[in-house]
């Protein structure tokens, strides 16, 4: 069954009960998830002490260091066979080392080794990444290369037209000559006619960013290699299978459950992409123009931000580094583009050598640099029970057994600082709406899982389609509203190392349309909790139905999630710090749960609700889909209690939540503006 937590089909109701009963919660099985090698590197640590893994490692690295050695005569030999346009990138990467590490890791991809030293294409059919990815059907059907050279002349002077003098003319200029002398480009020129006739130029723009503790404005140079038609040419097979902060928590709760005490590292490379080189062959499509009083051009040499086929060539690479770490070293790690992180128990003093402290980060360090694609060290963090990852403040609370998670100190001041701006100015420019919505979908992955991503689509309407004079609609309004007070008093999310021992919820629900005038649809709702069964029905209310809008469906799609919050309010002591799992048999209603928000607006409030109220029982709930025949709910709606009476279910007087009242007064009030003085004004 799709999406159905691996449900058969053709269950009868009463099969599909005792099949969920054998199931268990999504969250117990997180661990089963993690790949095998990085489970193993756990275990290591679980199995050996603090100094004995350091030694380990230390005998790993000075193997790997002796092999360096060992090889450098032919290292020079690999890096003769470097085609001369990209040799002064590629002949930072020991290649005939990177083979014997790949071959010791028995890694798939021994492409790397050829790629690093001819350049990695930048343009067309992407290499297989082979493990540690997830297939991925294409979106769009890839374009043909020939479009990238067809009309050159004519392509580049259309493009060309478009160059304007910004305000940050002089920060592109200062920035690519920046590039140039670490010889990641070629010189910069001034643009010749031969250059439109025989290169595929690209618009070269700034970017503005907050950048470091102050929190001070820089330019950040793109190039927008979507308009010179280069990454429409680009064909993946697969998609690299990142590890996100959920990820990183389960290794850590995973330690704190058999009573250890871990302590986080994170490391980020230097110039990630910068030391990916460009398949020699492709240089002529890689370069960028810009004006600073006159057209400038340089040429990239190694992969540039803006290109897909940056991201691709970076996967690839640190994809493999990380499977390195679990099978050579026995580090558990995690990565997220060029951040590597990790945590494993560490409260005992490291050994420390005439190397330093033998931290994992250190050896993570060690064998980039022994690779080529060297740390930035400034960025080190080592044995820490506070660290900031991926934007998030993590605190491994050791009494407490737990770990908190939230946005970091400095993303939530910046952000409501934002959004007070806005709002006492009234207006909201389509660009930063867009950055508001990228921003708070992250958010509500690490901090909440999915509570707030409802209240997001007006900053996406916004975008989209912005009022005129970029005016904040009311509906916007509540969204900002909404979003400070989260912000500001309940980003804090905790995980328990206990939390797999919480009980656990099962619930069906149900609704069936009459497409009769006098008729309303029915809800049903039916709980299991410690092998007693409970159910609720209700006729929808005319003061919920007269709130719906007009459809031709008889409001199926709403009378669906209206079921679903029904049994969350009817049975809500059932589900206070629970882990639940609930069935329903509407595709649409399955997918705005699980999205965190719907298309239709009324049912993009009741989820929006919902989860908000999930959050605030403490409960961890997830949903699947179940076939119509199968819905033990389904009876009930029908006035047919068979099931219910062989389960020897409870009848529960039916509840709904107070806040459908009223559907259309917005998302729940967190914050009484008086709180904050003038805060608002």
């Amino acid at each position: 069954m799709p999406n159905g937590n691996g449900a058969p089909t053709g269950l009868a109701p009463w099969e599909h009960v005792q099949w969920a009963l054998l199931r268990d919660h999504e969250l117990r099985g997180a661990e089963a998830a993690l790949h095998p090698d990085l489970a193993k590197a756990m275990i290591f640590c679980m199995d050996f002490s603090v100094q004995e893994r350091a030694l380990h490692r230390l005998s790993i690295l000075e193997y790997w260091e002796g092999r360096a050695i060992a090889l450098e005569e032919e290292r020079k030999a690999w890096v003769q066979n470097v085609p001369p346009a990209i040799r002064i990138v590629a002949q930072k990467i020991h290649g005939p080392l990177l083979r014997e590490i790949i071959h010791a890791t028995r890694w798939p991809d021994t492409n790397l080794v050829r790629d690093f030293q001819l350049g990695f294409p930048f343009i067309g059919k992407m290499p297989e990444a082979y493990e540690g990815v997830h297939f991925k059907l294409p979106k769009d059907t890839p374009k043909e290369i020939s479009i990238v050279t067809e009309n050159l002349e004519a392509k580049n002077r259309e493009m060309l037209r478009s160059v304007r003098e910004t305000d940050y003319a002089e920060d592109l200029y200062s920035k690519t000559d920046a590039d140039v002398e670490k010889q990641r480009m070629t010189p910069l020129r001034p643009l010749t006619a031969r250059d439109v006739k025989t290169k595929r130029l690209t618009r070269r723009f700034p970017v503005r960013e907050r950048h470091g503790e102050a929190k001070e404005w820089r330019t950040r140079p793109c190039d927008h290699y979507t308009e010179c038609e280069m990454n429409p040419t680009i064909a993946t097979v697969d998609a690299p299978d990142q590890h996100g902060l959920d990820i990183f928590i389960v290794m850590l709760i995973w330690f704190l459950r058999v009573g250890l005490i871990p302590r986080m590292w994170k490391r980020d490379v230097s110039g990630a992409f910068r030391c990916i080189p460009i398949f020699y062959k492709h240089l002529k499509h890689a370069f960028i123009v810009f004006k600073h009083i006159i057209l400038w051009i340089a040429g990239h040499l190694s992969m540039p931000f803006g290109s897909v086929a940056s991201v691709h060539s970076w996967h690839r690479y640190s994809t493999f580094v990380v499977f390195m770490l679990w099978r050579l070293f026995k580090i558990p790690a995690g990565r997220w583009v060029d951040d590597f992180f990790g945590g494993e128990p560490g409260l005992k003093p490291y050994v420390h050598h005439t190397r330093g402290p033998l931290t994992p980060g250190y050896f993570v360090s060690a064998i980039m640099s022994l690779i080529g694609t060297p740390m930035d060290p400034e960025k080190d963090n080592d044995e820490k029970a506070r660290m900031i990852i991926l934007g998030a403040d993590i605190e491994i609370i050791d009494k407490a057994q737990a770990i908190d998670v939230q946005p970091s100190d400095e993303k939530t001041r910046d952000w409501t600082e934002d959004l007070v701006q806005a709002k006492k100015t009234g207006t909201l420019d389509p660009g930063m709406a867009g950055k508001f919505a990228g921003r708070f979908t992250w958010t509500t992955t690490v901090a909440a899982r999915l509570v707030g991503r409802a209240w997001i689509k007006p900053f996406y309407a916004q975008q989209y389609q912005p009022l005129p004079g970029n005016k904040i609609s009311s509906w916007l309004d509540a969204a900002m509203t909404w979003w400070i007070g989260f912000l500001v008093k309940f980003k804090e999310r905790r995980f328990h190392s206990g939390e797999d021992r919480r009980p656990h919820t099962r619930m069906w629900t149900d609704a069936a349309a009459d497409p009769s005038a006098e008729e309303r649809g029915m809800l049903c709702a039916v709980v299991e909790r410690d092998g007693e069964f409970h159910y609720t029905t209700l006729r929808t209310p005319q003061w919920l139905f007269e709130q719906l809008p007009p459809r031709e469906d008889n409001q199926i799609g709403c009378l669906e999630t209206f079921a679903v919050a029904l049994g969350h309010a009817t049975f809500e002591p059932l589900f206070v710090d629970a882990l639940t799992t609930a069935y329903v048999d509407n595709d649409g209603t399955l997918g705005s749960f699980r999205n965190g928000s719907g298309r239709a607006p009324e049912v993009n409030i009741v989820v929006g609700h919902f989860w908000w109220d999930v959050a605030s029982l403490g409960e961890t709930f997830w949903i699947y889909r179940v076939e119509s025949a199968a819905n033990i709910a389904d009876g009930p709606t029908r006035g047919d209690l068979t099931w219910m009476r062989h389960l020897k279910a409870s009848v529960w007087d039916p509840i709904l939540p107070k806040w459908m009242a009223d559907l259309w007064a917005g998302p729940p009030r967190l914050l009484d503006p008086r709180e904050f003085g003038n805060l608002f004004q």
